[in-house]
């Protein structure tokens, strides 16, 4: 009868570690690409400007039976595209972000998850080309501020290998803090512009 009640804890146990195993490692460093489209509002002028977004992220789960992990990403998003209008020869945003990461476990084949970001000491740099006297080359950086959140599902072909399809939107603003014109510093004169954004990523994600 001992041996019988051994066994049958012990076989419970196990079921619940492997229930609870595949939907999130201790550890897991995850790699994401994609696109987010931006609709910057200065002042109520409002342009719709693409981007390509590539970000790193990895976070711990630091108690396995509760689907809550911890941690940092880094995004770099790349605005320099045909939907800038004028000279641009730069204009990006690198965005540092604490995350906190939701799932929902034991969901067959896929595992619904969701993200907060909050971004943290986030830089917007734009440049645009030197067109001579009568148009000097102008350099714009400030601070993004604001908080994004995502939605997306995992899938696990191998043990430790998980692919990511995510969809989210952000709110943030832009505070432009230095502006630039042929390498001169000029007096500030310009509201934070509000850049709200769509965005469409996938990834893989290793986990430990």
């Amino acid at each position: 009868m001992k041996s019988t009640k051994l066994f049958l804890v012990s076989s419970a146990t196990a079921v619940m570690c492997m229930a609870a195993s595949p939907a999130m490692a201790i550890f897991d460093a995850q790699v994401l690409l994609g696109k987010r489209w931006y609709e910057f509002d200065a002042d109520g002028e409002k342009s719709g400007i693409s981007a390509q977004e590539i970000g790193l992220a990895a976070h711990i789960d630091p108690i396995p039976v509760v689907p809550v992990a911890f941690g940092a990403s880094l995004s770099m998003v790349d605005l320099k595209e045909a939907d800038y209008e004028g000279d641009i020869s730069e204009a990006a945003i690198f965005e540092p972000s604490l995350e906190v990461m939701a799932w929902i476990p034991m969901v067959p084949i896929v595992t619904p998850y969701a993200r907060l970001k909050i971004p943290v000491m986030a830089t917007y740099a734009l440049k645009t080309k030197d067109n001579g006297a009568a148009d000097p080359a102008q350099v714009v950086s400030g601070s993004v501020s604001g908080y994004h959140l995502n939605a997306g599902i995992k899938w696990s072909p191998l043990p430790i290998v998980k692919l990511l399809l995510e969809v989210g939107m952000g709110s943030e603003k832009v505070k432009i803090e230095e502006v630039k014109i042929d390498g001169a510093k000029v007096d500030l004169d310009a509201e934070d512009v509000k850049a709200p954004s769509k965005a469409f990523l996938l990834g893989v994600e290793i986990g430990l």
